[in-house]
């Protein structure tokens, strides 16, 4: 169960910066 909230949480900390960006 752990390793699907890591991946999870993986996946929102490659999404921040591109989100990041578009609103920049």
């Amino acid at each position: 169960m752990r390793d699907k909230w890591l991946a999870e949480v993986n996946v929102v900390v490659l999404l921040v910066p591109n989100f990041q960006r578009c609103l920049a």
